[in-house]
């Protein structure tokens, strides 16, 4: 995005243009689109089955960012990506709690399928801590997969074969 705090508002709002384009111009049918996405696409899964509940059969969340408010404290080793993460996600802390998923896990109507890895160190496990406890509350379904040698993204083969045979059968559990 290119306005302050990009994160969850133009940036989305492109996302979700697209998928009403797709679906108006009889490419896609709106009963069976899904969104999947890692890392920012992550956060735009979730956004997406929070703030825009009724365009998606289901979600699949790959080392995504759950909480606005937690990447703010990741540190960023350059003065460059220091300003990058305050023009992308914002300061105000008002926005990030609105625009953080995890405060809007009431909104999500369909299964969501999730990957983290422990040592992730660009998108904290705790992450999906945060998550996990608002899904559970609120009685959503899900599933997930945790890696504990992993990190942001999934190296080791064996690894990410077992995600996307996770993904395979989420897809053809739910699609």
């Amino acid at each position: 995005g290119r306005e302050p705090g990009g994160y969850g508002k133009r940036m989305q709002d492109d996302l979700t243009d697209a998928v009403k384009w797709a679906i108006d111009q009889g490419h896609a049918d709106p009963a069976q689109v899904g969104i999947i996405g890692a890392s920012y696409g992550g956060y735009a899964v979730l956004a997406g089955l929070v703030f825009t509940p009724e365009l998606y059969r289901v979600g699949i969340n790959y080392v995504g960012v759950s909480d606005l408010r937690l990447i703010t404290r990741y540190d960023m080793q350059t003065e460059v990506g220091k300003a990058w993460l305050v023009k992308a996600v914002g300061r105000d802390p008002v926005m990030l709690k609105d625009r953080s998923p995890v405060e809007h896990v009431a909104n999500i109507r369909v299964p969501s399928l999730h990957a983290y890895g422990r040592n992730d160190p660009r998108v904290r496990f705790e992450n999906w801590e945060v998550l996990e406890r608002e899904l559970k509350r609120h009685n959503k379904p899900y599933e997930i997969l945790i890696e504990a040698k992993e990190g942001h993204g999934f190296e080791k083969e064996e690894s990410a074969v077992g995600f996307y045979g996770a993904v395979e059968k989420f897809l053809a559990k739910h699609m």
